[in-house]
């Protein structure tokens, strides 16, 4: 697994990012690629629809439209992932998908910020609470899209909220950035195990720049995953997950002037009504996503 993650973030740093704002109501492209690779003690073997112990790996193209702040409010994606495990490849999961997202289309700060220079920060409204909701059809697969596990649908509906006018403001890009989130999404799947509810919340707080632009941030989330036909081995009922990550790091993107990189810690703690599924795990988890609009 090692070689599979050095060589595409070595070309991930090596790669320019180019910033495209366009006017309210233009399309643009967008192709990305996110490496999150998990760096830690292996957990059990898991088929999870959202693999909290497994590194991360996908490729994008997005067609999206941009409203009156700059910010997307739609937004048509395609892709591939794919999760190896932490230390070996064993159980090695990947998809296809393609997503259609209406209101706003998460981007990280740095990317944020490249897309609200040059626009009239002063006479819009990027602090408002924004909503968005989503469709998102995905072919699961064993391996590197070896043998095919399931067909999954997953809508999502959820606000955002993002401090925008404090870190864009007459004086630079000083302010202390928060973003706060919640949303529920639904999954139904051709694997009736893999079908649940799972309400989610998220806040992060990100620092003002501090030595050649760099940020420190922290940020807390928590879902309740509520499967609809996974039944217990012992007891009544279906299975119910309650998880907790707490991440802390720093965004490194302005030392290479290019890629959006951060490097950090993550804890993770898991509650469960099935014994087997409760555990708690440290890692080292960096982000490298390179992006090129058109």
């Amino acid at each position: 697994m090692h070689r599979h993650v050095i060589l595409p973030i070595v070309a991930a740093f090596a790669a320019p990012v180019h910033a495209q704002n366009g006017d309210a109501g233009s399309w643009n492209g967008e192709i990305s690629v996110t490496l999150a690779p998990k760096v830690g003690a292996s957990l059990p073997l898991s088929t999870e629809l959202d693999p909290v112990d497994n590194s991360e790996f996908s490729g994008a193209f997005a067609i999206e439209r941009k409203g009156r702040t700059g910010l997307t409010d739609f937004a048509i994606e395609t892709g591939i992932t794919a999760a190896p495990q932490l230390l070996d490849d064993n159980d090695e999961s990947s998809s296809l998908y393609a997503k259609a997202t209406l209101g706003d289309r998460y981007v990280p700060l740095p990317l944020l910020l490249d897309r609200l220079r040059g626009n009239a920060v002063a006479q819009a409204r990027p602090d408002e609470v924004r909503p968005y909701a989503s469709y998102q059809f995905t072919k699961v697969y064993s391996g590197f899209l070896d043998a095919r596990t399931s067909d999954d649908h997953t809508v999502t509906a959820g606000i955002r909220y993002r401090d925008i006018r404090s870190v864009m403001s007459a004086t630079g890009e000083m302010g202390v950035y928060t973003e706060l989130r919640g949303e529920v999404a639904r999954v139904w799947s051709t694997d009736a195990s893999r079908e649940q509810i799972i309400p989610s919340v998220r806040a992060r707080v990100v620092s003002r720049p501090l030595a050649r632009g760099v940020r420190v941030f922290g940020e807390a989330r928590g879902d309740f995953k509520f499967y609809t036909d996974r039944p217990l081995a012992v007891g009544d009922g279906n299975r119910e997950d309650q998880r907790l990550r707490l991440t802390a790091g720093a965004d490194i993107t302005p030392l290479l002037g290019g890629p959006f990189i951060e490097i950090a810690v993550q804890y993770q703690k898991v509650w469960s009504n099935d014994p087997g599924a409760e555990h708690d795990r440290l890692f080292f988890a960096p982000v490298v996503q390179i992006s090129q609009a058109f």
